[in-house]
Formats: C-alpha cells, sequence, structure tokens
C-alpha cells in the first residue's frame, strides 16, 4: 500500500541549517521540507495549511522553540513536534515533552547521523498518528454501523457486565445508555423468565450463538415486550475470549398476534361449542361423511368420526329421512343454498332438532365434489317456539286492547304487527291494508313543516342507533285534509330468531291533534302576555325559589344600561347598594320561610323601596313590589317582581326635605347671626361720635362687623346650591393640591399624599378639602404640617386629614360639627359634613389631644374607586 508524502514544516532562525535540513531530509523521496524562518511566522503558515510533522529549533529571537510548541498546542493543533536543537539540558528535553513534543532530536557533528535520526523520529511519529486516525475512523465506521442497526446488540466484558450498547436495545428495552451498564441491562428480565434466561444465555454462548431464544422484558416505561435474542463470545486473535455479544429483535408484534390467534381459535371453540353448531363434509368421491368436533358432541359420538354415507344418515330421524336426502339432491343438482329443518338422533337415542344449511362446491366443469352442510342445534328454540304460540295469542290480544297504535317493525322497516288504533290512527281501512304498506309510503313532516327523510323516521332511528326514543312528533297529510300530527315513542327490541339474535322496533304512537291545538292556544296567550311584558316601562324579574333568575323583561336596559343577557350575570350585590341589598335580603328571605310552611296567602307580597346602581355608576331608586307565582295546588313555584322607577318621585321628596332644612337653617342663620352682627354694627355707629370712644378702633370693629355680615351672605348662597347637581366622580388628590396652590397656611406645610382615589360626591366636594385646611390655619396650635392620606376599612375607603398640632378636647369632637362653635361662626366643618352627607359619607374627629387634630372621612363601598372612569361594579 503506497503512503501519501509526508509534508514537513522546518522552523530555524538559522536559514542556512534550514537549507540544510531541507535538502537532506528530501533525499527521501517521500519527505516534503517547507523552511521558515521565524515561530510566529510558522503558527501562521500552520492555521492556514496541513503539515504531518514539524521539525523546530529551540533557540530562536522573539519566541523559542519551547514557546512556539506551546502556542500551537494552545491552539488546538497535534501535529507531530520535533525538537531539534543543539541545547540537550535535561530541563529543555523534559519541558519540551511536558508540552506535547514527540521527539527530541540533539544536532550534533555526525550530519549524516543526525539527520537519519531525524528523518526516523519524524516518519515514526507519522505513522502513528496516521494509524491513530485511521484507527479511530475505522472505530467510527463499525460503531456507526451498530448504532443504526435494526437489531439490539449489547456487549458485556468476561463478568457479563454491559459496555456497550447500541440505541436499537436501548430503544427496545427503553433504557438510557448509563442506565444499561454493568447489570443495568438485566433489571428489566420478566421476573418469571431470569432463571430460564441465564441458562439460555450460557446455552447460547456454549454453542457459539448458534441457540436463540425468546423472553419477556419490563422496560421503564412498564411496558412488557416480547425479545428474540442470542449471545455470542468474541475472541482476540489468538482464540481466547474477550467479551460476548448478544442480538437482540423485539418481536412483541409477532407475540401477540399468535396470542390473538390462539385467542380466537379457543373463542370460536368455545362459541361453536355455546351456539351448539358443528358442521359434517362429504366428498363426492369418497363414501364417508367426517364431522367436526362440534358436532360429534351434538351427537354424542366420538371427535372427529369419519363414518360411511348410509351409516350417518341412520342418525338421521327415520321420518325426516327422506326429506334431508331430497335436499341433497336439490342442492347437488345447482340448487343453491338449501336450508332444512329436521331431527336428529344422538348417540344415546335422545332426539335433537337441527337447522341444517348445505353448501355445495362445484368443479370447473360444474360437477360437485364437496358438500358442508352447517348444523345448528335448535331444540331449545323449537321448544320455546312452541311454548310461545299460545303467549304470542294472548299478545296479540293484549296488543288489540291497548288506547294506543302500536307497530312492530323488523331491521328492514317491513311492519310485522299492528292493531287496529294504528291503522284507524294512520286512516287506514284496517290492520292487514296497514301492513301491507312500507315506510316509503308515508311523507313524515317536522313541526316546523321540513320533509323527515326516511332515516330520520323514529323507528328508523332506533334502529340504528339502539336507543328509545320519546315525544317525536311527526305530522303526515291527512285524507281529510290539513296535517294530522301523532307523537311516537319507541323502544328497541332483541330477540333470538333462526337461531340468531334479531333487532326490531316497537313503535306506538298517539293523534296528538287536540293537543296541539291546545298548545297553539297556550302559546298564543303566552305570546301575548309576553309581548306586554316586553313593552311594559316597568321591569318584571321573574326568580325560582333558589333566588336564579328565569325570565328579565327588556325594559331593563332603558333603566340600568344592562342588557337582559349582562342582568342574568349580576347578583344582588352588584345591583343594589348596600344598605339596599340588606332590605332585598330580608324579603327574600321572609318570602321563602313563608313558602315553606306551606301554602301561603292568595294575597302573600312584599313591597320595598330599593336603590339600585346603574351601568354607568350611578343609581336609580325603584320600587319593587314582590309576589308568588302558584302551581294548581296554590304552591308557589317561582316568585314575580314588578320594579318601578320612582326616581323623581324620590327626589321630589329629598328636594322637598333638603329645601325645608335649608329653610330653617337660613332662617335661623338669618334671624340670629345676622341680626347680632347687626346691633354690633348700630352700637360702634353710635358709639363712633362719642368723645371718649377710640374711633380707630371703632372703625376697625365696624369693619369687621360688615365683613362678618357679607361672610354670612355668603355662606346662604352656598348652602343654597348644596345638592342643586348631580353627584360626580371627583379625583381627590387634584382637588387638595389645587386648594392647597391657593390657600394661605400661615407657615404650616400640606402633605398630599393621595394617589389616584376618586369619590362619588357633591361638586362642592373642594370646599370640604379647603374648610379642613382653613380650620388648621385658624385652629391648630403649634401645628407645622397638614397630611392627607387614605387608608382601607374592609370595603370602606378612609380619607384621613391629620396635623401634629395641639388637637382637640374629647368632649369637643361631636360640637365642632355643629352651627356657632368655635370663636367664629362655626359653619365650616357644619357645611362640610352637610356636602359629604349628600352622597353618604360622614366624617369624625378621631385623633388624640395633644397629638394633634385628625379628621377621618369614610367612603362606604360603592361610592369610591381607583383609576377608575365609572362605578360601573361595587369596589373589591
Amino acid at each position: 500500500m503506497n503512503e501519501s508524502p509526508i509534508r514537513v514544516l522546518a522552523v530555524d532562525d538559522d536559514q542556512v541549517l534550514c537549507t540544510l535540513t531541507k535538502e537532506l531530509l528530501e533525499t527521501y523521496d517521500d519527505l516534503k521540507v517547507d523552511t521558515i524562518d521565524s515561530a510566529k511566522e510558522a503558527l501562521k503558515i500552520l492555521s492556514m495549511h496541513q503539515y504531518d510533522a514539524v521539525v523546530s529549533d529551540y533557540q530562536m529571537p522573539l519566541m523559542d522553540g519551547i514557546e512556539f510548541l506551546k502556542v500551537l498546542r494552545a491552539m488546538g493543533d497535534k501535529t507531530p513536534f520535533i525538537l531539534f536543537t543543539g541545547k540537550g539540558r535535561e530541563e529543555v528535553v523534559i519541558e519540551a515533552f511536558d508540552n506535547g513534543a514527540n521527539f527530541y532530536v540533539q544536532k550534533g557533528t555526525e550530519t549524516r547521523s543526525v539527520y537519519a535520526e531525524l528523518e526516523h523520529k519524524v516518519r515514526e511519529s507519522v505513522y502513528k498518528v496516521r494509524a491513530e486516525v485511521a484507527l479511530l475512523e475505522s472505530e467510527a465506521r463499525y460503531r456507526a454501523l451498530i448504532d443504526g442497526s435494526s437489531v439490539g446488540i449489547f456487549l458485556t466484558d468476561m463478568n457479563f457486565d454491559c459496555v456497550y450498547s447500541n440505541k436499537k436495545w436501548l430503544d427496545i428495552v427503553s433504557l438510557s445508555e448509563e442506565e444499561s451498564r454493568g447489570r443495568g441491562w438485566m433489571s428489566g428480565i420478566h421476573p418469571e423468565d431470569v432463571e430460564q434466561y441465564k441458562e439460555n444465555w450460557r446455552r447460547s454462548i456454549d454453542l457459539n450463538g448458534e441457540h436463540s431464544f425468546e423472553f419477556r422484558y419490563i422496560g421503564k416505561n412498564k411496558q412488557t415486550v416480547w425479545i428474540w435474542s442470542n449471545a455470542a463470545p468474541l475472541k482476540d486473535p489468538s482464540g481466547a475470549v474477550t467479551a460476548y455479544m448478544s442480538t437482540n429483535v423485539d418481536v412483541t408484534p409477532r407475540r401477540k398476534m399468535e396470542e390473538a390467534l390462539d385467542e380466537k381459535e379457543r373463542t370460536l371453540t368455545k362459541a361453536s361449542k355455546l351456539a351448539k353448531m358443528g358442521y359434517w363434509v362429504w366428498k363426492a368421491d369418497k363414501g364417508v361423511i367426517t364431522s367436526s368436533d362440534g358436532l360429534s358432541e351434538l351427537l354424542g359420538i366420538p371427535l372427529g368420526t369419519t363414518m360411511p354415507r348410509d351409516m350417518f344418515f341412520e342418525m338421521v330421524h327415520p321420518d325426516d329421512r327422506k326429506a334431508v336426502i331430497a335436499a341433497l339432491e336439490k342442492a347437488l343438482k345447482g340448487g343453491g343454498d338449501i336450508e332444512i329443518e329436521h331431527r336428529m338422533i344422538r348417540s344415546d337415542g335422545s332426539v335433537i332438532t337441527v337447522r341444517a344449511t348445505i353448501d355445495v362446491t362445484t368443479t370447473k366443469g360444474n360437477r360437485p365434489f364437496f358438500i358442508l352442510v352447517m348444523i345448528y342445534d335448535i331444540s331449545e328454540l323449537k321448544k320455546v317456539r312452541d311454548s310461545l304460540h299460545d303467549t304470542e295469542k294472548l299478545s296479540r290480544a293484549v296488543i288489540e286492547a291497548i288506547a294506543e297504535g302500536v307497530v312492530v317493525k323488523d331491521v328492514v322497516g317491513r311492519t310485522l304487527i299492528t292493531n287496529d288504533e294504528a291503522a284507524m290512527i294512520m286512516e287506514q281501512p284496517s290492520k292487514e291494508e296497514f301492513i301491507a304498506m312500507t315506510n316509503m309510503d308515508w311523507d313524515l313532516i317536522y313541526e316546523d313543516g321540513r320533509p323527515c327523510p326516511l332515516e330520520e323516521y323514529p323507528s328508523r332511528m332506533t334502529l340504528a342507533t339502539g336507543k328509545p326514543l320519546d315525544n317525536e312528533v311527526r305530522g303526515f297529510h291527512s285524507k281529510h285534509g290539513g296535517t294530522k300530527w301523532i307523537s311516537l315513542n319507541t323502544r328497541p327490541l332483541h330477540q333470538m330468531y333462526g337461531g340468531v339474535r334479531t333487532a326490531f322496533v316497537v313503535v306506538t304512537f298517539t293523534d296528538i291533534m287536540n293537543t296541539k291545538k291546545a298548545v297553539a292556544e297556550l302559546r298564543e296567550s303566552e305570546n301575548m302576555y309576553r309581548t306586554i311584558a316586553e313593552h311594559m316601562d316597568d321591569v318584571i324579574t321573574v326568580m325560582d325559589m333558589n333566588l336564579k333568575r328565569i325570565y328579565v323583561s327588556p325594559s331593563i336596559f332603558d333603566r340600568t344600561g344592562y342588557t337582559v343577557e349582562e342582568a342574568f350575570d349580576r347578583s344582588i350585590g352588584d345591583i343594589l347598594t348596600p344598605s339596599s341589598r340588606k332590605v332585598a335580603e330580608q324579603a327574600f328571605s321572609e318570602a321563602l320561610v313563608a313558602a315553606k310552611q306551606g301554602p301561603t296567602p292568595q294575597r302573600w307580597s312584599r313591597s320595598m323601596e330599593l336603590e339600585e346602581r346603574r351601568k354607568d355608576g350611578t343609581t336609580v331608586w325603584i320600587n319593587a313590589s314582590l309576589r308568588f307565582i302558584r302551581d294548581g295546588e296554590g304552591r308557589p313555584t317561582s316568585m314575580i317582581i314588578l320594579s318601578r322607577d320612582i326616581s323623581e318621585k324620590k327626589g321630589v321628596e329629598d328636594a322637598l326635605r333638603t329645601a325645608n332644612h335649608k329653610l330653617s337653617l337660613l332662617s335661623s342663620i338669618t334671624r340670629h347671626d345676622i341680626l347680632n352682627q347687626l346691633q354690633i354694627l348700630n352700637g360702634w355707629i353710635e358709639l363712633i361720635d362719642s368723645p371718649r370712644t377710640n374711633r380707630d378702633a371703632a372703625k376697625s370693629r365696624t369693619m369687621n362687623a360688615v365683613r362678618n355680615i357679607e361672610e354670612l351672605i355668603k355662606f346662604t348662597g352656598e348652602y343654597e346650591q348644596l345638592g342643586s347637581k348631580d353627584p360626580r366622580l371627583i379625583g381627590i388628590k387634584n382637588e387638595v393640591s389645587r386648594i392647597a396652590d391657593n390657600i394661605t397656611m400661615a407657615g404650616i406645610g400640606i402633605k398630599n399624599e393621595l394617589k389616584g382615589e376618586k369619590v362619588m360626591a357633591d361638586p362642592l366636594l373642594n370646599k370640604v378639602f379647603y374648610n379642613l385646611l382653613e380650620n388648621a390655619a385658624r385652629h391648630s396650635e403649634r401645628a407645622t404640617y397638614v397630611r392627607f392620606r387614605t387608608e382601607l376599612a374592609g370595603d370602606d375607603l378612609l380619607i384621613i386629614c391629620e396635623d401634629d398640632g395641639v388637637g382637640i378636647f374629647e368632649e369637643e369632637k361631636e360640637s365642632i360639627f355643629e352651627t356657632g362653635h368655635g370663636k367664629h361662626f362655626g359653619l365650616g366643618l357644619f357645611f362640610t359634613r352637610e356636602i359629604l352627607s349628600i352622597t353618604g359619607i360622614t366624617i369624625h374627629e378621631e385623633g388624640k389631644y395633644g397629638e394633634g387634630a385628625r379628621f377621618v372621612i369614610r367612603v362606604p363601598a360603592g361610592k369610591w374607586c381607583i383609576g377608575c372612569d365609572s362605578l360601573e361594579a361595587p369596589t373589591d
């Protein structure tokens, strides 16, 4: 085998020595040498070109031979490296070998012998590398071949520990390569097969793989597979056994097929025995008849009996023998499959009745040569059939007495049994003429007038599905004009007929013309009432006794903005405010208690006024009247709620109540406070000309009285506006910030820690925050800041205004919200509470004296949100 040329790169900074190395080595025809005088340049060349070996000097400028070797190996280059140098120090040699040099050749004066040694080392290192590469390539090819094999293969050492498994073997046993190593491959052998497997393994090895066997293996996936296997020893060139190889094939599909065939054979044998069935065979060119095992058991003769034809016919009952022979002769003459019932005499003398089916096979010349006769024991069927004869008469009488139409049909749609009532309903002269008709003679239709396809006739549907049908309504064209409607019920019926389990269907039907008329009238009445309900302004809601809505009239949309579908999805808590929800729940509770106590008074009802949420977050007041819907015996079956919008009425009442309240307060203020200030004004005007009066002081107090009157009049104007506009959703952070930018706080800082909270309040809400800040500026001694923040209290929102001043005495915490309290007129905090109460919001002072004032504004659930645009649903 010719080796390819060996390419060598010689590296030496002495160009003369490089040339000498090239000349001397190339005296060998297969050595080709390139030279370079720099290790760095050599690295560039090696990164671009492939060489079989590198010969390098040790001592070179910039990079010596050892450094050159280190960089080369760091690059991953494994080219054989021979250090060729005059330096013979031991430490240089050791360092060279430690860093991956293949050989070390020392330069000397004996040029020929030195270069002969160099040539030898070059060849030795190159041949060794080539051999290793060839071996790796060979191993890779064989491994790829084995790994790609369709046969499972694994190798064990002399101790039977697995050292290698191909992919197919791992797939068969559902193991990873790591799991199959050592004795892991034996872990899944079926417990019942372990000992036999070991014996078969040894025997297969002894016979050098000529013995194969099958065993079961349970993989990690808990699936059991059947494996065909053999094992053979692997020997080295000297013939010594070094390992064992096992080849394996998954034969589970074949095993399952064999098991299925065995099971089928057992089933057929058992079925034949249970069905009391057998057969006999007669070849025309032979005078003997062979019976099957099944027939032998039926006749009580030895299994597989073969007997002369005449002897076999002696087992046919004498009274039936002539008919059987005639049937055989007819079949032999080409009469097709012949079926006959006859009796046979068993070996014990007892008689059985059988049904025989004769099949004749002919030659190409149409001559019979093989007769197969299937025999079914119908003795029990005949007894039942005979015993049912009288029962059938009774059944027919019962069917005739039924006041419904009755029809029994077979699988092909033939009418087998019917009664006179059926013929009358179907407008036929007699049941005999009705039986003569088929499904094709009827053009049935659905209630909506669509034609009913034949496959959707109730009898056909039950025969197809085996399922009963109830109250199926169909119509047909009456002979008297118009459409006649009937209601049909079907029941599947399976009976043994002729030794075969056969399907029938029993159909019962009634004339429902009167019922249809009543239903139409009821539907017309229902439509009329529904039309009335759906065009009322009031909302009608019907609930079952579990408080589940079953009807909501469309007018719910006009009142709340919710569609009927949306209203169905919302609970009582969703559509009512908390206080109204309690009222409604109390009423429903009373209704359910009343219903459980038996029949309630016919006039039992409850009326209530409730505040209902609309989809846009606003509310509407309704009057809801709750009554029972009763069954025929007067028992409540559901509840009806008739509700009407009374917002306008409530608005008038609230407006009147507010107006009276305002008039009373304004009257009090104007009559008392303004009169007081006028008296003060008049007094100082009279005193101003007195020589004893300080005119500047008198003038100042006169102006104070004027300003107080002005402030009182201004308050009456603002108070008059309270509640005049609808509440709206207001962002409190922005309100506080706007007021803080425009109020003088006399050195008190304002901390606005509010976020995106919004509350449903009167548009005068800004006065609340203004009054709180003004109150702090006027009355909070030693206060350095006022802070606004929020907390949650259950579902309620708490808006807290607190300062670090002295605070308020415990006995004054409520009186500060009354008119006339304090050093001024006491209107600010009074007005604050009035504004908040418009939408059910409260305010209290909860601070501790000595630690500062703490006003807590409580916004109830459903009246606030964070970052929203409406209050469509309660805040969670």
